[in-house]
Parts: structure tokens; C-alpha cells; sequence
């Protein structure tokens, strides 16, 4: 039996053309140093407007408009139009607010997400409670959401926080009950309960594995763990009982090290017993904590436990937006159009700085080669971004936001440096991808003729 086999050139399927932004650093062509401090010092003003413009009130407005409409135009005319303020400056200000407000509706749905979990995960959500974290949760929902773990780390952190403090303001009365201070204080327990929470920790796994036939490595190691804690119960239960009743600064950290000194006195200091003393702390705390924890969970509101946008003063001052619709205090050669289509002629366009009771100054603005390439290719200016600079040097920060798909950014220069490395003429093929799909198959980009097997 002989078989031939011949692979066909086969692409993958293109992304969808969705467009995408991305941002790059124009530079300011031959700035003498006065005229770039005066210019510096005129963005720094409107910078100052920018941020005077949110207050309070004016987030709260924001928030009730674009919870009855989230488009952006929308928002933007409404607010402008409540809180009496012109477009112009409040346009740049309104835009990254608006940023901001997406931002927090979408940690809202995230948190609410968290929380449903949680109804039919009451033993994460007591981690969550006493230390403010719950890997199994992280894992689950980095899976879920797509996003990295430490995004979700952040997430469980804050909300506790922010929960702590909600709790004490609305529910102080039943929070009270509860004897918890976030990554502080704990109800109090006695050494027998403790030692009653390593025995029925260690049924209780022993009754979720008997289900599985075959247990993984990991899942026998966890047994064997609890396994030896138990044996060890009297001894363990001591530091345990001391690790909970004595205040701690950070729970999560002051666990490790707990974990550590149990360890050491059973004599297993190779062994990680972090995971097992985990489990056995909640099992210490599920009575305390499951008449009122999940009660005050259900009664929270998402919205309660993730801060208004601009809330903290922040370091730093916001870039002006110049989002091409509106006449701005930063003046420009046309809208978002126009602009695209001089920089691809002439590689700069010009902006100017007015100032009332003064010149308006000007100056141009380079764009780089690459920005060029990617112009030509078919990508469009979106928005211009200016900000102020620092001493010493009082250099103005520029950005241009291009937005195009995914192959308008697909840049040339590596290839035509290998190009030029390749002999002259025409060569049937300049290089061929080999992939494995299995044990005995590849697959080639170009058609490849295989001998014959007998």
C-alpha cells in the first residue's frame, strides 16, 4: 500500500475588519526655548480649566445621562447643556470623563458578576471577606473575562475595601455583628473549634474527591496535606487559633507566614501548606461569618463599592483633547479629514495657541516616518492629544490617535531588509512555514511533495 500525500496553500481566515486606535508621539519642528515655554505655559492654563470643570456634581450628572444613554455625542451636547458650560475646553474635559464613567460601569457589571458566583460559591465568598481575596474566583473569572490575573486581583482587593467601608456607613449595625475589620480583625474562636474545622475540612474534601475515580497529582498532594494536619490537629489548631484572634495588618501576607511556622513545627518545612490552611480558616470562620456575610453581599449594590470617577486628586494634569468636531482654544488646519490628508502630502500640519490680550503663537508639527507609512496604508487621524511639559526643560507633549484595521499597521521595513539580503531574479519561494498538528503531521504555506511510503 503506497500513500502520496501534497499539502495545499491554505491562509487562515483575515481578522474582521474592525478598526482599531493607536496612539504616537509627534514631535514640535525648531521651537526656539522662549516660544516653548510660552507655548507650554498656554497649554498648562487650559489644563487647569480642564480639571476645574470636575466637580462633583458635574460626575454625578454625567453618571444619571449616561445611564440613560451611552453615546458619546449624546452625553457630551447634554452635559454641556445642564451644567451650562460651552464646548470648547469642557468638550476635552467631558470626553475623558467619559472614559472614566465607561470604566466604572463596566467594573459595576464585572463586580455584580462576582457576586452572583458567589451565591453558589459561599466558601469563596468568605476568602473574599477574610482576605480580601479567593484565587479560585480569580481563576475562574480571568478564564472568563479574558484578562490577566492581576487585573482580577485588583478587582476582589478594591471591592473589599470599598465594601469594608460601605458596610460601616449603611449596615453598621450588622456589619458590627460580625466582629470584622478588613484585613484587621476576625471573630473570635476557641482552640476546640478550630480542631473540629481541620476535622471536618478534611471529610468534607474526602467527600468532594470520592466522586472522581482517577484524582490528579495535585488533588492527592491537597489530601495528603490535610491528611497531615489532621494528625498534627492539636498543635495546628494553636497557631490557628492565635493567627484569628490576634489583629493582623494584611491577612493575606500574615497567612503565608502562618503557614510557614506550621510547617516548621510538624517538621515538613518542604511542604507548601498554604492552600490547606487556607481552607481550614474559612472552615474555622464559616459559622461566624454565613449568618450575616452573604445577607450584606445580597444587599450591596455595585455601584455603591466602585468610586466616582475623579474622586482621588491624582498627580498630573489631563492631556487636551482635540477630538476634530469643535473649534478649540488649540487652533488646527481642518477637522480629522483634512488633517489626514495634509500629513500624508506634507508630513506636518500646524497648530496655533491663542491667548487673549496676546499673539497668538504657532508652530508645526512633524510626524514621524512610521506614522506616515501607516497613514498611507489607509489608517485616518482620530484625535490630537496635547499636553504640558516639566522643568527643565518645559517641552509640550504631543499625540496623534490613529484609527485603521489591524492591516493598515502591518509595517514593511523588516521585510524589505531581508529582501535585500536575497540573491537577485525571481526564487520560487522565500520561505516556508511548518506547522505541527500532530504527532505524525505537518502542515506546509506551500505545496510540498512527499515520497511515496510502501
Amino acid at each position: 500500500m503506497s500513500t502520496q500525500a501534497q499539502s495545499t496553500t491554505k491562509t487562515h481566515p483575515s481578522l474582521p475588519h474592525v478598526k482599531v486606535m493607536r496612539s504616537y508621539q509627534l514631535a514640535f519642528e525648531h521651537l526656539s526655548k522662549t516660544e516653548r515655554i510660552e507655548i507650554n505655559q498656554r497649554i498648562k492654563k487650559l489644563e487647569k480649566e480642564q480639571k476645574k470643570l470636575l466637580t462633583p456634581a458635574i460626575v454625578e450628572k454625567a453618571l444619571e445621562l449616561y445611564r440613560s444613554n451611552p453615546k458619546e455625542a449624546f452625553f457630551t451636547r447634554k452635559l454641556c447643556k445642564a451644567v451650562g458650560k460651552s464646548p470648547n475646553i469642557a468638550e476635552s474635559s467631558f470626553h475623558w470623563l467619559y472614559i472614566a464613567i465607561q470604566g466604572k460601569v463596566d467594573k459595576e457589571k464585572k463586580i455584580q458578576g462576582i457576586f452572583n458566583f458567589w451565591q453558589k460559591n459561599p466558601q469563596q465568598l468568605l476568602e473574599w471577606v477574610i482576605f480580601g481575596r479567593s484565587p479560585y474566583t480569580e481563576h475562574s473569572f480571568q478564564k472568563y473575562w479574558k484578562v490577566g490575573r492581576r487585573f482580577v486581583i485588583n478587582l476582589l482587593t478594591s471591592t473589599r475595601l470599598q465594601s469594608d467601608s460601605y458596610w460601616n456607613r449603611k449596615f453598621a449595625k450588622k456589619y458590627r455583628t460580625t466582629n470584622i475589620k478588613f484585613n484587621h480583625i476576625l471573630p473570635t474562636v476557641t482552640h476546640k473549634e478550630v480542631v473540629v474545622a481541620i476535622e471536618n475540612a478534611y471529610k468534607y474534601k474526602m467527600h468532594e474527591f470520592s466522586s472522581i475515580p482517577n484524582l490528579s497529582s495535585n488533588q492527592q498532594s491537597f489530601l495528603a496535606k490535610l491528611q497531615l494536619l489532621v494528625q498534627e490537629k492539636q498543635q495546628v489548631a494553636s497557631f490557628v487559633t492565635s493567627w484569628i484572634n490576634i489583629p493582623q495588618k494584611s491577612r493575606w501576607k500574615s497567612l503565608k507566614k502562618l503557614a510557614q511556622q506550621i510547617t516548621e513545627s510538624v517538621g515538613k518545612k518542604n511542604r507548601k501548606l498554604f492552600s490547606a490552611v487556607r481552607l481550614i480558616v474559612v472552615f474555622a470562620l464559616f459559622d461566624h461569618l454565613m449568618e450575616s456575610v452573604p445577607q450584606l453581599v445580597l444587599s450591596t449594590l455595585p455601584e455603591e463599592v466602585v468610586p466616582q470617577p475623579f474622586k482621588r486628586k491624582k498627580k498630573g494634569k489631563l492631556p487636551i483633547k482635540l477630538l476634530m468636531k469643535k473649534e478649540y482654544v488649540i487652533t488646527r488646519e481642518g477637522n480629522a479629514k483634512v488633517l489626514t490628508e495634509k500629513a500624508k502630502k506634507q508630513g506636518w500640519t500646524e497648530l496655533g495657541f491663542p491667548q487673549r490680550g496676546k499673539k497668538k503663537t504657532k508652530s508645526r508639527v512633524l510626524f514621524p516616518p512610521k506614522v506616515l507609512e501607516y497613514l498611507r496604508n489607509g489608517t485616518s487621524i482620530k484625535i490630537l492629544q496635547v499636553s504640558s511639559g516639566e522643568a527643565p526643560s518645559y517641552k509640550p507633549r504631543i499625540d496623534v490617535v490613529l484609527e485603521g484595521t489591524h492591516e493598515c499597521f502591518h509595517s514593511t521595513t523588516l521585510l524589505h531588509q531581508y529582501m535585500t539580503t536575497t540573491p537577485s531574479g525571481n526564487i520560487p519561494t522565500l520561505g516556508v512555514d511548518i506547522n505541527r498538528l500532530g504527532k505524525f503531521m505537518v502542515t506546509f504555506n506551500t505545496p510540498v511533495k512527499l515520497p511515496q511510503i510502501c
